[in-house]
């Protein structure tokens, strides 16, 4: 019938069968590899992607961004995300589940990235605190501490400073 062939992928190096009549130069698992290599290249060469090599992933800001629309151009201040998660564990400081975790402003301002303003949340908590509004600071706050009963304390515990009000609040 037809003649198997013992070939060598020239991706990967791995040896592998082919059966037909033509030379086959990837194995199963690289030959989607290369075909998307070989559209993207025709993309390029055909001026389909205007600015080859930029992705949107974080890896440029402002104007260097592809999707910058205008506006304002906040200073990015590193990983909050990091940060928060070297003080707090990374599990919901108001259920304690472990996954899908973000991190939420405490007082709605996405631009401050002080410790004591940032608590990791689930998506079910966070959504909870949120509900799918814009809220004002206060209501905000309000409803993060009524699902997180001791919330203030912990806050303050954790930021290594316990008898220290949290944002103004005692100090009258």
């Amino acid at each position: 019938m037809g003649l198997v062939k013992q070939l060598t992928c020239a991706l990967c190096g791995v040896s592998f069968q082919f059966k037909g009549r033509t030379r086959a130069k990837y194995c199963v698992a690289c030959r989607k590899i290369a075909q998307r290599r070989r559209s993207y290249e025709h993309r390029v060469k055909t001026g389909s992607i205007k600015h080859p090599g930029v992705g949107s992933g974080g890896a440029q800001f402002g104007t260097a961004n592809h999707q910058w629309k205008g506006g304002v151009h906040i200073k990015y201040t590193g990983n909050y995300r990091k940060r928060c998660f070297r003080v707090w564990d990374r599990r919901c400081v108001i259920c304690g589940c472990t996954s899908r975790i973000c991190v939420h402003h405490i007082d709605g301002d996405v631009h401050n990235y002080k410790l004591r303003n940032l608590v990791p949340l689930c998506h079910r908590c966070h959504w909870a605190v949120h509900g799918h509004r814009k809220l004002s600071r206060r209501v905000l706050e309000r409803r993060l501490f009524e699902l997180w009963l001791d919330g203030r304390s912990k806050i303050a515990e954790k930021i290594g400073n316990a008898e220290k009000p949290i944002r103004g609040e005692g100090a009258e």
